[in-house]
């Protein structure tokens, strides 16, 4: 199985691009009907086919044709770079994916019940883990409560992911 991945970046740009020669297209399809007499009016692109051919190459005509070939360059690498990662694989020979905000959830879970957290005041997924912010009414119990709390997220987690565990603790004001 592959790993679930984002679209790449150039969905939107190819989207326009295939949008504007579809337009390209129908108005090819309009001017030939015009030409050929089948529908009544003056064609859209000849006019503008033939002023292009009158045109001489100075600076900007260059300067455009440049930008036209790095602004293609740069969606054809935006198009074959694959898109991020969206899951990650648990442990196990079973193929078995879990989205960050998945992992997030359970990481939430398994704080709040950890003796001695009163709230989770924040929980969010990072690149390469999970980070927490929880709150306690004890003073003084900053090391043991993390520790405490990253073995629970620990235990709640096995089997299913191995993420970076960050915990801050808040203690009550002196």
């Amino acid at each position: 199985m592959r790993t679930p991945r984002r679209r790449p970046v150039a969905i939107w740009p190819a989207l326009l691009l295939a949008l504007g020669l579809v337009a390209l297209g129908v108005a090819s399809v309009r001017d030939l009907l015009v030409t050929q007499g089948w529908l009544v009016g003056s064609p859209w692109l000849t006019p503008a086919l033939s002023a292009s051919f009158t045109l001489t190459p100075d600076a900007l005509t260059l300067a455009v044709g440049v930008a036209a070939v790095v602004l293609g360059l740069v969606l054809l690498v935006l198009g074959v770079r694959p898109g991020t990662r969206t899951h990650r694989r648990a442990p196990g020979e079973v193929e078995v994916w879990a989205s960050p905000e998945a992992i997030t959830h359970l990481a939430r879970e398994a704080a709040e019940r950890t003796d001695g957290v009163s709230a989770v005041e924040r929980a969010w997924p990072s690149r390469s883990g999970v980070r927490l912010t929880v709150r306690t009414p004890m003073e003084d119990a900053r090391d043991h409560l993390t520790t405490s709390v990253t073995e629970s997220i620990g235990q709640r987690l096995d089997g299913v992911a191995s993420p970076k565990v960050t915990v801050t603790v808040k203690e009550p004001a002196r």
